[in-house]
């Protein structure tokens, strides 16, 4: 299926011996088209809004390069 038809977003502890396993799981078994991913981040901030939780909810976008990181 192309890339273009598929997205991928995790929530994730910041704890990084789980963030190498769910980005490597993620990379391995999806494949990610940046606008859409950018669309369904959006949408799950409002989901992780309704939770009522008094914190701030930061989406970042970090790009192939594993260095340039976007704030959205």
């Amino acid at each position: 299926m192309a890339s273009e038809n598929k997205f991928a977003c995790a929530i994730n502890c910041m704890d990084g011996r789980a963030q190498d396993a769910v980005k490597n799981y993620m990379k391995e078994n999806y494949n990610v088209n940046k606008d859409v991913q950018i669309e369904h981040l959006k949408k799950a901030q409002k989901t992780v809004e309704s939770f009522g939780f008094p914190v701030e909810i930061v989406l970042l976008w970090v790009d192939s390069d594993w260095t340039t990181i976007e704030k959205i």
